[in-house]
């Protein structure tokens, strides 16, 4: 083939069409998948609205969360009958539904729960409804997205007003003591006070008398048992101080009057033993001729503690189940003889005794105590005690060490020490440190008694590795015989609540009839009475 046969004439070129860029090819490609991605999303929106949301779970834990907030508003457990849950189920939700029906303590308003309630349950964003179908009664239905999953209905229990009962009490013991012979310029009457517990309301009244000559206090306790018109009556004959005889009457369990009696032919004042003086153990201590006071007159370390007992404070705090409960009973005050001390070294020895050194007795009680198998511990009096053996935050680091160290010498029974008042000397961390620093290598435990919600004692024991715990409930820190029960009632609760407790009372005439009585009462509910020892945190080892 020639070299013009296979050459193309130019003028019958055909062009060939343009190639698209490839980039343009990719965004049509992502713009038809975008477009039917977002149409797929929008089904399945669809698709997911037109199913109902589940709320299971979420108004499970509500309906737990509202039970705890009862607890924490002081309501018995027992008292909360939980019905439910139900399965709800409606085109837009599935939920459980619940029901309480909570029966308030005798002379708590229904309204005293009910705000409170309401505000913690709105804090979580749940809506509530309120109905008022009776005076002592109230509903309400918490809802969570417009479905109602808990209804609480709140009953409100009326006290027994036995107040009528009790002063007509106090009148018929006025009329005894005047058939008696016995002047009414002679008798004083307190004005009644106002009672109120759980259940009732009622007036206690106190009576002073002296007992008539040639009468003996059990006769005249006959006598007024015989006149009393009231029905449920209950009279506790007491040896009271200095050779009195008081005698407690109560009415439906409620003491509604307290007689004391004193005999013409009671012992005087041990002038001697109520001057003598304490034992100076330092030539520059601030505790130098103290005069040591009558055991009535010592002050409570828990006076004006109950707003801040810590016993109180159980929110979160969950009893460990298959435990059995246990509560420690701390005696304070030991170290006097007597009637009182006697009767408690009588008592259950698996409570604690705390004795105040170079008291009368101390000695000679610890020694008992201990041979009774109680557990016994030393009873630092600590500033602003006032007191001779105290501690004080004006002293050196080896005063304190010192000064400890002898009031050990003289109970070497001591297995283990706590504070005696001591709200100032607790707060001062260098006072607090060089003390627990001179106990801290012998085997002792610590107790903090808790005068002060600012203590610093219990930290600082366990930082350094002393065996420690702090009280957690005051019994006695009014001295009212309801009060103290109430009071004991509380601390079985704490122990309930938590698994254990640490309760603190005092060698008082008021506090002693209660332990005899309550102590029992330990048992009958299933929680172990224990040495404090056993309550312990127990570190890991020391700090080097």
């Amino acid at each position: 083939m020639s070299d013009e046969q296979t050459q193309t004439p130019v003028g019958n070129v055909t062009p060939k069409p343009h190639a698209p860029n490839p980039w343009v090819r990719v965004l049509i490609g992502l713009l038809v998948f975008a477009v039917a991605g977002g149409g797929c999303l929008k089904l399945l929106t669809l698709y997911l609205a037109s199913r109902p949301v589940d709320l299971r779970a979420h108004t499970a834990a509500l309906t737990d969360v509202a039970e705890q907030i009862l607890l924490n508003l002081q309501t018995p457990r027992e008292k909360i009958l939980r019905g439910g849950p139900q399965l709800q189920e409606d085109p837009k939700a599935t939920w459980y539904a619940c029901n309480f029906s909570v029966e308030l303590a005798a002379g708590v308003p229904v309204q005293n729960v009910a705000e409170p309630f309401k505000r913690e349950m709105a804090a979580r964003s749940v809506s509530v409804a309120e109905a008022q179908p009776e005076p002592l009664k109230q509903q309400l239905t918490f809802s969570l997205l417009d479905h109602p999953f808990l209804s609480v209905y709140l009953f409100e229990k009326p006290l027994t007003d036995l107040t009528a009962a009790c002063d007509q009490i106090a009148d018929e013991v006025g009329v005894v003591l005047q058939t008696q012979g016995i002047p009414a310029e002679a008798v004083r009457r307190s004005p009644s006070e106002k009672k109120q517990d759980d259940t009732s309301v009622w007036s206690f009244t106190r009576i002073e008398a002296p007992l008539p000559p040639a009468t003996k206090p059990e006769e005249l306790e006959k006598m007024i048992r015989n006149a009393l018109t009231v029905p449920d009556i209950y009279l506790t004959p007491q040896l009271g101080m200095q050779g009195t005889t008081v005698l407690s009457v109560a009415h439906a369990g409620k003491p509604c009057v307290e007689l004391s009696l004193l005999s013409e032919e009671a012992p005087p004042v041990d002038d001697e033993m109520s001057m003598m003086k304490w034992p100076s153990l330092h030539e520059n201590g601030e505790d130098n001729n103290l005069p040591m006071p009558p055991l009535e007159e010592l002050p409570l370390d828990s006076n004006g503690l109950d707003v801040m007992d810590l016993g109180r404070k159980l929110t979160g705090i969950k009893y460990p189940g298959g435990a059995m409960p246990r509560v420690a009973i701390i005696v304070d005050d030991g170290g006097y003889s007597g009637p009182i001390a006697s009767k408690v070294l009588a008592l259950n020895p698996s409570l604690t005794i705390a004795i105040l050194p170079y008291t009368p007795a101390a000695q000679d009680t610890a020694r008992k105590a201990a041979e009774l198998g109680f557990q016994v511990m030393l009873h630092v009096p600590m500033e602003p005690a006032k007191m001779p053996g105290m501690l004080t935050t004006k002293m050196s680091r080896d005063e304190i060490q010192l000064k400890t160290h002898e009031e050990l010498a003289e109970i070497p029974e001591a297995v283990g020490v706590n504070n005696h008042i001591g709200s100032v000397f607790t707060e001062d961390q260098a006072s607090v440190t060089a003390f627990l620093e001179g106990i801290k290598d012998l085997p002792l435990f610590f107790i903090d008694s808790r005068t002060t919600a600012k203590s610093k004692a219990y930290e600082t024991a366990k930082r350094l590795g002393i065996p420690t715990a702090m009280r957690d409930v005051f019994l006695d820190n009014e001295p009212d015989s309801n009060y103290i029960i109430g009071q004991f009632n509380h601390l079985m609760a704490v122990a309930k609540e938590r698994g254990s407790a640490i309760g603190i009372c005092h060698f008082r005439a008021t506090t002693l009839p209660v332990l005899t009585q309550m102590l029992p009462q330990l048992e009958r509910n299933g929680i172990d009475l224990v040495h404090v020892s056993e309550l312990l945190k127990k570190p890991a080892g020391k700090p080097k």
